[in-house]
């Protein structure tokens, strides 16, 4: 499978233990609650940040009802 078909597949419905949506977003700015349908942990990745704090993102709330939190990295 060539690597843009295995990126398109993490973008569509997910199905396993604990995971109930898709599992990436990838979009020209910050999720929001808007981006529904996004499992609990997915990931976001916003191609107009501007540094990587401001570019990953995990949904901590659930598909139906997003909580978009920005990863935090130390130093």
């Amino acid at each position: 499978m060539s690597g843009h078909k295995a990126l398109r597949g993490l973008t569509l419905e997910q199905t396993g233990v604990e995971l109930n949506g898709k599992f990436l977003l990838i979009k020209n700015g910050a999720p929001d609650s808007n981006d529904t349908g996004y499992a609990k942990g997915a990931i976001a990745i916003n191609l107009a940040g501007n540094n990587i704090i401001s570019r990953m993102y995990g949904n901590v709330g659930t598909s139906a009802s997003p909580s978009w939190k920005y990863f935090v990295t130390e130093a």
